[in-house]
């Protein structure tokens, strides 16, 4: 059964969902290997280890798996809908930062996620459904060539 092009936005909001969640996770995972050895030391191996496995974990999902679900997404969906979603890391990331790191986010930032979750559901109610033509080689050099890019990079 083909997926209907109308509905593809879906999986492309959901793949840049799923990225978002992976970034945060593996920002925790960063932070709570460093807060396993940041204490006073020595430290048993087994902590070392543990450390050890959760930043490679977390560096494995920060330089793998959100860079590969965030380009998947944008298979399926506008990326003017998508954009937005990269700022759910930080709501991913208060949610769960007391349960993973044991650090309680202060009011700002729960206020800030909150914020966030409003704009995403307004983005994605309100944001392009449609799909755009796909960009090739020929267009994204006129692009990159015309005086408006040329001159971007020059003052930028």
């Amino acid at each position: 059964m083909a997926l209907s092009k109308e509905l593809g936005w879906i999986i492309g909001v959901s793949l840049s969902i799923f990225a978002s969640w992976v970034g945060a996770a593996s920002k925790l995972a960063i932070r709570a290997s460093w807060k396993d050895v940041s204490g006073p030391g020595p430290h048993s191996p087994l902590v070392l280890a543990r450390s050890k496995l959760k930043h490679g974990i977390g560096m494995f999902g920060m330089a793998i798996v959100n860079p590969a679900c965030g380009v998947g997404a944008m298979a399926f969906a506008n990326p003017s809908l998508l954009a937005p979603f990269s700022g759910l890391t930080l709501v991913w990331v208060v949610l769960f930062s007391k349960r993973t790191t044991g650090e309680e986010p202060t009011r700002t930032q729960v206020v800030a996620a909150c914020t966030i979750i409003l704009g995403e559901i307004v983005v994605t109610l309100c944001g392009d459904h449609e799909d755009d033509e796909l960009l090739n080689i020929d267009l994204f050099n006129d692009i990159y060539r015309s005086s408006g890019m040329v001159w971007y990079f020059t003052c930028f």
